[in-house]
């Protein structure tokens, strides 16, 4: 008889951290995984995640793919938006300056420090993109304990 096979979205990193002869164990979440095909428009402000934790750092890595364009000119970005600790309400640029003129991949990461409430994302064109690029874009979300 077959057992149904659950599929688990969740992936579990494991990670070592190596200092001064200790060895320190980091549990990494990917909690959330985006994969936009075909993006030929600006995207606005859309949910990336909410926590009901006090603080938790989150780190997003992403990857944009220009497959096509008809642009000459100008930049594709991303900015991530959310409640810091510290500081309140912040706007961090997170992908910035894709050009949306030439085909080809660009990625990166970066690292935040959130308390509860909503981290959201948009992707803007500069005033300068004067065509038509087409882009994939891959985002995935990772809780990082502390």
């Amino acid at each position: 008889m077959k057992r149904p096979v659950a599929a688990v979205t969740m992936t579990i990193l494991l990670f070592c951290l190596v200092s001064e002869g200790t060895t320190v164990f980091h549990l990494v979440l990917a909690i959330r995984n985006i994969g936009l095909r075909g993006q030929t428009q600006q995207i606005p402000q859309s949910k990336l995640l909410t926590t009901n934790l006090s603080t938790v750092t989150y780190r997003v890595s992403w990857y944009v793919m220009v497959t096509s364009t008809t642009a000459t000119t100008g930049t594709i970005s991303e900015q991530l938006q959310y409640k810091e600790y510290d500081l309140g309400a912040e706007v961090l640029p997170f992908m910035s300056n894709v050009s949306a003129s030439s085909v080809g991949p660009s990625s990166g990461s970066v690292l935040f420090r959130a308390v509860k409430g909503t981290a959201t994302y948009n992707v803007t064109f500069d005033p300068n993109v004067n065509g038509t690029p087409t882009y994939n874009l891959h985002i995935v979300v990772e809780r990082m304990s502390s």
